[in-house]
């Protein structure tokens, strides 16, 4: 639900319609059905996994359109359900696909679904906070993630969200009073102590 939320108001952002959204929405919250059909342990195991388990997981967009093949579900949607491991790149799976070749819906679903993938804990590593899911995104612009989609992501979604504790490098510490859509580097803060010491009025 968090990926389909995410995927929603990135298309947004990037003009999509309301029908779009709907499909969109749908094709998010519909893509890893296919791991009903993965051994119970596989998507959680504190290892890396062994060749033949990744193998199977790496099927999980099949399976979902297996699971899926008498639905009315739109033709767009089982597209993005089959694409969404696809990397810019060509290093995706299950098919290669390379760039356009991918399908738009699943480019925005594979960005969204690491970012949340990344804002987790999982059993092999701690979660990210939220502006290093944003750093990573940048990072792999290009390689894993489509560019123009990492560009909007990285400028709209905030880095800093508003209740956020922040220490600045003057010394000043307090919370996001506002993340600054648009500006997602330049928070406002809204600063409540100095040196540790707390300070008679807060300022911004």
């Amino acid at each position: 639900i968090r990926v389909a939320e995410l995927a929603m108001a990135v298309a947004s952002l990037a003009g999509a319609n309301r029908g779009e959204l709907q499909t969109l929405g749908l094709a998010a919250g519909l893509m890893n059905l296919g791991y009903l059909n993965l051994r119970s342990g596989v998507l959680d195991a504190p290892r890396e996994l062994e060749k033949h388990e990744w193998e199977q997981v790496k099927q999980h967009p099949n399976y979902s359109l297996e699971m899926l093949a008498d639905s009315d579900l739109p033709a767009v949607a089982r597209e993005a359900i089959a694409d969404h491991h696809e990397h810019w790149d060509g290093s995706g799976y299950p098919l290669g696909k390379k760039g356009n070749d991918i399908s738009l819906f699943a480019r925005i679903i594979k960005l969204c679904d690491a970012y949340v993938a990344l804002r987790s804990h999982r059993a092999y590593r701690k979660q990210y906070r939220p502006h290093e899911a944003i750093e990573f995104i940048i990072a792999f612009s290009g390689e894993i993630f489509d560019p123009e989609l990492a560009t909007i992501f990285a400028r709209q979604i905030p880095q800093y969200p508003s209740g956020v504790t922040v220490l600045l490098n003057s010394g000043e510490g307090g919370v996001i009073s506002n993340p600054n859509t648009g500006h997602v580097a330049r928070p406002v803060v809204r600063v409540l102590g100095v040196n540790g010491v707390p300070v008679k009025r807060p300022y911004e």
